[in-house]
Formats: structure tokens, C-alpha cells, sequence
């Protein structure tokens, strides 16, 4: 699917807090209220099922638990994620993520939830900006939409494409305001969905260098996007946050064209899958992988790019990339995990003098904690590394996850 690269760099946040408080904080978590307990203080308890309040102990285990705040018609989950992204200086992500829960299939199977996100952004650098999404499903899971818009304004650094990227970074601004909506449809009783998207955004870059190498895009151009994407998805996923077992696999392929309101005519396909299969009862392995490949006019800030934890965003752009990242998430106790993940990439562009491959690996350590068991949801933080950088990230569910 088509990306928009002044948020790109959002999707690998690094946070300055330290991480020994937040494993302090994880493993202290008040787990030691009993249901009776609950029920003692004005909480809930299930008999009190007409009577429940908003609480944040959970009557099976009394621990610390986001689930009926969530269930809740206005209830949200506040977070605040420090940015320390080299490229945009220190900074902060402030969003408020509403979830609303959407009952059992006919068949009795769960429907995804829908999620309602809206925020904003700063940094020391000038970088700031807005954002609103909602994702929703509809007609007993049969329909799912999606609609995300945003602007924002970014200072980055370009690194090149293929073997011009010797010459990076050079630095650069580039102002975004966008609209994506896309709408997907179930196959009959399967887990299959074929799906439409269309992408709009109105673009302003500037580069800050006065003189750049060949091959370079130009110091200052506006641009447009506008393209229609086609998808097929199949999702057996057991949940949408952190799952435990299925998989995930979606094909895409993206056109943009003056007709449909873009500057260029180019073309976009991704593929992308991610499955997941416990081990036993207390670990389970994750496999993701991406082929994510450009064709025709495509603006530098629409090339593919590795997004690996611990490999800087936009780091290594190519006309095509693939790279693939393996996770084990184990249970240690009532709701805290370890996990360890490793990963590799290639990127491959073939621009005449600049024809080149360039290859990345990464891998790293985090802590998870069940924070909404109603909804499987975790929270937590990774630490990735590899030969360009070190990084710290705050996790959402899953470090891949995909409504």
C-alpha cells in the first residue's frame, strides 16, 4: 500500500525514558486484588454484571487491566510517545486510541473491533503535524473500511536511493496533507476479502542543500499523489492486537495516475504476510515478511524502504525491498513477556549508474504486558539494534500489527 514518508518515520519511534523504570513499573503492577475484592470496592465483579462501573483491576486475576475502560462508550487509551528519531531531534506523539468492541459473528466467532485514532506531534526540529484514522467493520464482519487523513510538516534526511546514498544525508522539508479510505469485503463465509483504496496528497519538498549530486531529485518541487490501489487480504488471525495463532497475507498493487489526481504515473505492489503459531503454552513464534516493489516516476519519497526495529526510517531506499523479521514472545508470568526478534533486508535499485543492492540486519530484546486481557491486548517496549543504530520503541499490541 501507498506511504506517505512524513510519516514514515512514525512508525519507528524511539523514546528517551528508561527502559529500567518502565521493567520496574511492568513487573510491579498491582496483580493481588482478588474478585471478591473487586467486588468489595465498588469495582465489578461478574455477578455485577447490570451494575459495572469502569475498572482497572480485572475480576479473574485483580491485576492492573484496561479492559472495561475500553468496553466503555467513551472510553480511550491515552499515549504519549517521546521522539527520539535522529533525523527530527527530540520530540513527542501525544493520541487518544478509542476502541469499540462489535460483538460475535453468526457463526460465533469475533469480530474485530473498531478503532478510532486521532493526534498530534512535535519535535525540536520544526517537525509537527496531525492525524485522525478510523478503522470499522460492518454487516457482521462482512464490510471493513478504513479512512486516515492528516498534515503535517517534516524535516528528514534523504539518504539516496541505491549507491547514491554515499553521497547522503541531505537534509530536507517536505509538507503533507493527505487523505487515504479504503474498503474491503468478505468472500462468502471465508476469510478472504478483496478489497478498493484511493490515496490523495498534496506535497511541498525542499531540499536545504544548495548543490546536489546527480541523480538527486530537484532542490524544490511541489507534487501530487493520487492513486487507486487493488488488494486481496486473508486473515486468520485469533485477534488483531497480539495474536497468538494464524496468519495474515495480503497482496496489493497501487496505480497512480494524472487521471486519478497524481503528478506521475507510477505503480506500487506489496506484499506482505505475517503468521503466527504458539509453541506451546507459554511461547509463541512470529514470522513477518514484505516484498515491497516501485515501477515508473516514482517521487524518492514514495520508494520502498526497509522498516526494520533498530534500522533508522528511510535509512536504505531502493527502487524494490524485501526483508523479513522472526519474534519469540514468552510468558514468564500471569501477564509480562519476554520477547527476542532478529531481521533482514535488501533493498535493490537498478538506476543506471547508481545500480546497486544494499543489505541490513537487525535484531533486539523487549518486555511486554497484557494490558487489556478482554481484548488481548499488550503494551510494552523493545530495544533493536544493528550496524546503523540503536533504538528504543514503544508497542502497541504488536510491533506489526495490521487492523
Amino acid at each position: 500500500m501507498s506511504k506517505i514518508s512524513s510519516f514514515a518515520w512514525i512508525h519507528s519511534m524511539r523514546i528517551t525514558s528508561c527502559p529500567w523504570l518502565c521493567g520496574f513499573l511492568l513487573f510491579n503492577l498491582p496483580c493481588s486484588v482478588s474478585a471478591g475484592e473487586v467486588e468489595e470496592v465498588g469495582l465489578a465483579s461478574p455477578a455485577q454484571e447490570n451494575k459495572r462501573n469502569v475498572t482497572f483491576f480485572h475480576p479473574d486475576d485483580g491485576c492492573f487491566d484496561l479492559s472495561e475502560m475500553i468496553k466503555h462508550p467513551l472510553g480511550a487509551i491515552p499515549m504519549v510517545i517521546p521522539i527520539t528519531e535522529p533525523a527530527v531531534g527530540y520530540g513527542a506523539v501525544g493520541s487518544l486510541i478509542f476502541i469499540s468492541e462489535n460483538g460475535e459473528d453468526v457463526e460465533g466467532k469475533k469480530i474485530r473491533p473498531n478503532i478510532l485514532a486521532i493526534g498530534a506531534l512535535a519535535t525540536e526540529n520544526g517537525s509537527d503535524g496531525y492525524f485522525a484514522g478510523h478503522s470499522g467493520t460492518w454487516l457482521d464482519g462482512k464490510l471493513q473500511t478504513l479512512i486516515a487523513l492528516g498534515d503535517v510538516s517534516a524535516n528528514l534526511d534523504f539518504y539516496g536511493i541505491g549507491s547514491n546514498s554515499r553521497f547522503g544525508p541531505f537534509q530536507y522539508n517536505i509538507e503533507s496533507q493527505f487523505i487515504k479510505t479504503e474498503a474491503r469485503y468478505r468472500l462468502g463465509n471465508t476469510r478472504s476479502m478483496l478489497g478498493i483504496a484511493y490515496t490523495y496528497g498534496d506535497m511541498s519538498t525542499r531540499f536545504k542543500a544548495s548543490n546536489l549530486p546527480p541523480g538527486f531529485p530537484e532542490k524544490q518541487f511541489d507534487s501530487e499523489l493520487g492513486g487507486i490501489g487493488l488488494l486481496y487480504n486473508f486473515d486468520s488471525r485469533d485477534n488483531i492486537f497480539t495474536p497468538n495463532h494464524g496468519l495474515m497475507a495480503e497482496a496489493s498493487i497501487t496505480f497512480h495516475d494524472p487521471a486519478f489526481g497524481a503528478s506521475a504515473t507510477y505503480q506500487r505492489a506489496n506484499l506482505t504476510s505475517l503468521y503466527f503459531k504458539p509453541l506451546n503454552e507459554n511461547l509463541v513464534l512470529g514470522l513477518k515478511s514484505v516484498v515491497d516493489m516501485s515501477f515508473g516516476d516514482v517521487p524518492f519519497y514514495q520508494r520502498p524502504f526497509i522498516q526494520l526495529r533498530g534500522v533508522p526510517a528511510m535509512r536504505y531506499q531502493g527502487e524494490h525491498v524485501a526483508f523479513a523479521e522472526a519474534e519469540l514472545r514468552w510468558k514468564i508470568r500471569n501477564r509480562l513477556s519476554l520477547v527476542g526478534f532478529a531481521g533482514a533486508g535488501v533493498s535493490i535499485s537498478d538506476f543506471g549508474p547508481f545500480d546497486d543492492t544494499e543489505s541490513i540486519w537487525s535484531g533486539g530484546t523487549g518486555i511486554r504486558y497484557e494490558i487489556a486481557r478482554d481484548q488481548q491486548l499488550h503494551m510494552g517496549l523493545d530495544i533493536g539494534f544493528s550496524e546503523e543504530d540503536t533504538a528504543i520503541y514503544v508497542v502497541f499490541g504488536s510491533a506489526w500489527m495490521r487492523p
